[in-house]
């Protein structure tokens, strides 16, 4: 029998694993594809504390290194089911029946995808779902982002900082959001905002090169969407186009891979799962950490201390 089982090999997962072998407690993570999660599709980072600028497939492999130096067991294997037996936990994969003490959900949260031409393709090549993460590298460059809610709108005047211009693309003929963020929004001079508008296809060679943008049907009517010219009546599209590139960034909100929890476990109206300070879910020997919990920032840095600080607290409770 294991101590722990950790479900995730992103940030959190990969750091409650570290802390964990490190106190030589019995435990393996399992991860069902690549280390890293989220944060392997990001380039550079370069604001983890301590390391100047690192891929982001880079840093969760040498966190995953350091924690097999120190004796961590790591396997590559789908979870499939939790089985709460109060002081026993029993993980079902694909591959085997885990028992253990304790487990820790780390399956983090995906970003919704948009669902225009070429969005999967040139994830990584110009296509983002995290600004704060990427948004330095389109440094002069014109920029689109794809959302009507407040991340959407924050995340425009925080690329404008940065961005020769940014396209805010709204499928519909609003925002979601109000008050502040909006008058910031439409007070800033480099973001201008396309309602009744989608981003039909990208494309290009190397990374975006290209944007097409194409008038909501459901929403069409006479009047030009912002300064968009439309090449034709018939279909109502305008092309992008510059060799020196794009960045189109996608807000449409995010899912948390929370169905492997217990339906025991709380979760808020999304999904998420709550947790305690130390990361304890609403289940017994269960916790859960990193970007699949209720919480307001959601960065590598955070998602690397809720993973610490849950193999701390599993810690001290083996010891007594």
């Amino acid at each position: 029998m294991y101590d722990v089982v950790i479900i995730g090999g992103g940030p959190a997962g990969l750091s409650a694993a570290l802390y964990l072998a490190r106190a030589k407690v019995k435990a393996v993570l399992l991860e069902k594809s690549g280390y890293g999660g989220q944060i392997a599709l990001t380039q550079k980072v370069k604001n983890y504390p301590g390391i100047y600028e690192i891929s982001g497939k880079d840093l969760a492999d040498s966190i995953h290194e350091q924690g097999e130096r120190y004796g961590g067991e790591f396997s590559f294997e789908v979870a499939k089911e939790i089985i709460d037996e109060n002081d026993k936990k029993i993980v079902i994969t694909d591959k085997r029946k885990i028992e253990c003490r304790a487990i820790i959900i780390a399956t983090g949260a995906a970003p919704k995808k948009a669902g225009f031409e070429g969005e999967e393709e040139f994830i990584g090549k110009g296509v983002s779902y995290c600004a704060t993460c990427d948004g330095r590298f389109f440094e002069k460059k014109e920029v689109f982002v794809v959302g009507a809610g407040y991340s959407a709108c924050q995340e425009s005047i925080f690329l404008a900082q940065f961005a020769s211009k940014v396209n805010l693309i709204v499928r519909k003929n609003e925002l979601s959001c109000s008050g502040a963020i909006v008058k910031e929004l439409n007070d800033n001079s480099k973001i201008q905002v396309f309602y009744n508008s989608k981003i039909e296809k990208v494309s290009g060679n190397d990374f975006v090169q290209r944007v097409g943008i194409i008038k909501s049907e459901a929403e069409y009517n006479e009047e030009t969407i912002g300064d968009i010219e439309y090449e034709n009546n018939n279909k109502n599209t305008k092309e992008f186009e510059d060799n020196e590139g794009y960045g189109v960034f996608v807000f449409v909100g995010y899912e948390p891979e929370s169905k492997i929890a217990p339906k025991s476990v709380k979760r808020d109206e999304n999904n998420y799962i709550y947790v305690d300070d130390d990361k304890k879910t609403s289940v017994n020997g269960i916790y859960a950490v990193g970007d699949v919990t209720h919480k307001k920032i959601r960065q590598v840095i955070t998602s690397a201390s809720d993973g610490v600080v849950a193999a701390k607290i599993i810690e001290t409770i083996l010891l007594k």
